[in-house]
């Protein structure tokens, strides 16, 4: 199988305003948008209403794409939100964009007064906020976090969520770009290995941080 090529890295600026203004001018004010990445969707899909319920502006790729194997699914997977966030940069410069998997996330609630502040803080910037557990699966991190002085302080901390998981990640569009869009394309070249999804995800935001509620 011949070597995969990926497209160039950013579109031309007149090219993405043009595609801006055709696409989805509505989103011009959107504070908060869901990306999700799924090639197809199960009979009883949880995220397109529950998103559609609260009001939320929900952008969907993949669809009806064929990819091969794990590693591939998830470099492209990563890829495609790159390039994603490259047009919501210019549709929406101030959404807090939030991504997550499709198949197994549904929305329960609107944006409350203590999430809004969350989500404008991670939005006017180049914060990104990342989905935590207690553990990595089906691959083992605990080794690389232990290694680093901020990993070791958080792994004692009883009950910390120290470990970077992708099935939700929030951050500027201009921040996805600048966190993603590099990597995903030397990955794509065959320039590094993502094995997983949570790998990649600790790679590009390799710190822990503390629990939070």
């Amino acid at each position: 199988m011949p070597a995969y090529t990926p497209p160039p890295s950013s579109l031309a600026g007149p090219a993405l305003d043009q595609c801006a203004q055709l696409a989805w001018p509505e989103a011009a004010g959107a504070a908060v948008i869901i990306l999700a990445f799924a090639t197809a969707l199960p009979p009883d899909w949880l995220l397109g209403p529950s998103a559609a319920k609260f009001d939320f502006p929900l952008v969907l790729l993949g669809l009806g794409q064929q990819l091969g194997g794990m590693g591939n699914a998830v470099r492209e997977k990563f890829y495609a939100v790159a390039r994603a966030a490259a047009l919501l940069r210019r549709l929406a410069p101030r959404a807090a964009v939030i991504v997550v998997d499709a198949w197994d996330t549904m929305v329960v609630n609107g944006v409350t007064a203590s999430t809004e502040t969350l989500l404008r803080r991670v939005s006017r910037g180049d914060r990104q906020l990342l989905s935590g557990e207690c553990n990595s699966w089906p691959r083992c991190y605990r080794p690389l976090l232990a290694a680093d002085d901020a990993g070791r302080r958080c792994l004692g901390q009883p009950g910390a969520l120290c470990f970077g998981n992708s099935g939700a990640y929030a951050a500027s569009a201009a921040a996805l770009v600048d966190a993603l869009l590099p990597a995903s394309v030397r990955e794509l070249r065959g320039e590094g290995v993502v094995p997983t999804a949570d790998g990649a995800a600790r790679r590009f935001a390799p710190q822990p941080r503390r629990r939070s509620t």
